[in-house]
């Protein structure tokens, strides 16, 4: 799991703790809206595209990191049910290197319905994460900015 306390963290301090009853509320929407325009504060106009996807990406980092721990003993073990041994110079095989990495940035690219490892827990925090991409692509629009 990947925190005790299923925290949820966004820019600017906000968390919301999930739980598999979760329910994104509008409280939670108007503190992204704020969030978003204090990050956005100074920005001219013409870079809030760019401070858009900034924000995002910063959603993705505070939630969803890989851990190449994670990554390695998982292929330890599957090589240990596979093979019933290790060999210590697969470790130190450069292309199975390069296949770990390549599964690292795999799942950074696409590991964001994989925040706790927790279905019940994964499902909420991708509604609150939906909800955080919605208010933020919103932004500006309702100034007809």
């Amino acid at each position: 799991m990947r925190d005790v306390d299923n925290i949820l963290y966004f820019p600017r301090g906000i968390e919301v703790k999930i739980t598999p009853r979760s329910e994104v509320t509008d409280e939670f929407r108007q503190q992204i809206r704020n969030s978003f325009r204090d990050y956005t504060a100074g920005t001219a106009e013409d870079y809030l595209g760019q401070d858009k996807l900034a924000f995002i990406d910063l959603i993705r980092e505070q939630n969803f990191q890989v851990d190449p721990d994670v990554i390695i003993n998982e292929y330890i073990r599957e090589e240990l049910e596979r093979e019933g041994a290790v060999e210590l110079a697969d470790l130190a095989n450069l292309e199975e290197i390069s296949n770990l990495m390549d599964e690292a940035v795999h799942r950074y690219k696409r590991g964001w319905h994989h925040w706790s490892g927790d279905n019940h827990l994964d499902e909420p925090a991708c509604k609150f994460v939906e909800a955080a991409i919605e208010e933020v692509m919103a932004y500006g629009k309702e100034n007809g900015k």
